[in-house]
């Protein structure tokens, strides 16, 4: 029969409450997904979501919006540009 030395037994017990820590997060973090996904699809469900009409009227407002963004930050650029073409000329 061998014999175990202290320090071979300490080592063995720490890396059982090791192993046994790791197997109680996973399962605490299976369960709290769970919860999580659960919690989410009750909240989705209190959800008023918009009929088909309100939401292409949102969307084509959007684009709207968008490109007239679009255009105006455009010519902002081209004026800035255009302004240091001539400057640049000048010096």
């Amino acid at each position: 029969m061998k014999k175990i030395n202290k320090k071979d037994l300490e080592t063995v017990q720490k890396e059982t409450v090791t192993k046994e820590n790791n197997s109680s997060r996973r399962k605490g973090f299976v369960k709290s997904f769970n919860e999580f996904v659960e919690e989410t699809k009750s909240e989705l469900s209190k959800v008023t979501w918009l009929d088909r009409k309100k939401l292409f009227a949102y969307f084509v407002i959007v684009l709207i919006i968008t490109f007239a963004i679009t255009f105006f930050v455009s010519a902002i650029d081209v004026v800035i540009s255009e302004t240091f073409k001539l400057l640049k000329s000048t010096i």
